[in-house]
């Protein structure tokens, strides 16, 4: 990573395969005979002293657990430096362990991540051959990420795989930071629309700035769905639609706790640095 400057973004993903084989096995989840898989994605573009780079790409299934753990990831090279060829390999499954709340383990068992270095698979919960090959080929169309199904189709076609690769992807966060301050804006589903915002964060170490905001962007993405799923079960509820005790409104309670501990992650950040939001930042527990 640059000394100068910081700039990425976690882009949404849903990249579709069609052919036939093994390689193609609907493992992922089937669409119209199709392998899909759907997942977020940052990439991490980092360098040592001496100019060795690394190029680190977080996938997971949820927005806010990829970013968690790409906070958790930068807070390590930022004191440990470079992963690859350390002489104490990093712990990639504690980490990711760490990543995961109490909260997903009860409603998201099935919660998947995966780093790659370099195009080389390191940590991954589970397997997907499509994804490593992707990655491979994304190292050949750095520049131009959105061609990557095309390399990968030709990449496929020389070792006998006849392929067809849809990919789509849109941004849902981009940061930068130039030294002095961050800014990042997010882009979140409101209701039946897209709506965005964004914040700038100025003060403290910029090592840390850094691996708070992403921190906190998790926070925001995450408790925006964690006041989705509370006030639509407690509506349901309400309505009697489900029954005041069981299941429902244990997760219903469960969501709202949460949610009060990712808030307090968001005050913490707005405690240490000169934060701005335009618009407003999102209100969890403002009634609409």
């Amino acid at each position: 990573m640059s000394t100068k400057e910081f700039n990425t973004s976690l882009v949404r993903e849903k990249i579709s395969f069609s052919g036939e084989g093994a390689l193609f096995a609907p493992s992922e989840g089937a669409e119209s005979g199709k392998t899909v898989v759907r997942s977020n994605r940052i990439v991490l573009e980092l360098e040592n002293s001496i100019g060795k780079k690394e190029s680190l790409v977080v996938r997971s299934q949820t927005m806010a657990s990829c970013l968690r753990f790409a906070s958790r990831l930068m807070y390590n090279y930022f004191r440990s430096g470079l992963f690859m060829n350390r002489e104490n390999p990093y712990e990639w499954t504690q980490s990711w362990n760490a990543v995961v709340s109490s909260y997903d383990r009860l409603y998201r068992p099935n919660l998947w991540g995966s780093v790659h270095i370099n195009g080389v698979g390191v940590f991954k919960t589970h397997n997907s051959p499509l994804v490593d090959v992707l990655e491979k080929c994304a190292l050949l169309s750095k520049d131009d990420y959105d061609a990557v199904g095309n390399v990968t189709e030709k990449a496929l076609r020389q070792i006998g795989y006849e392929a067809r690769i849809q990919h789509e992807s849109n941004i849902a966060a981009v940061f930068f930071d130039k030294g002095d301050s961050i800014r990042c804006g997010i882009v979140y589903r409101d209701k039946s629309s897209d709506a965005t915002f964004n914040f700038s964060a100025k003060g403290g170490e910029r090592e840390v700035r850094i691996v708070e905001a992403l921190r906190i962007t998790s926070a925001f993405l995450e408790g925006i769905d964690l006041r989705f799923t509370s006030r639509n079960l407690q509506e349901r509820i309400r309505r009697r639609e489900l029954p005041q005790l069981g299941p429902h409104a244990i997760q219903q309670r469960k969501a709202y706790l949460r949610l009060l501990a990712v808030n307090r992650v968001i005050t913490h950040f707005e405690e240490v640095f000169e934060v701005r939001y335009r618009p407003e930042k999102p209100e969890f527990f403002r009634k609409s």
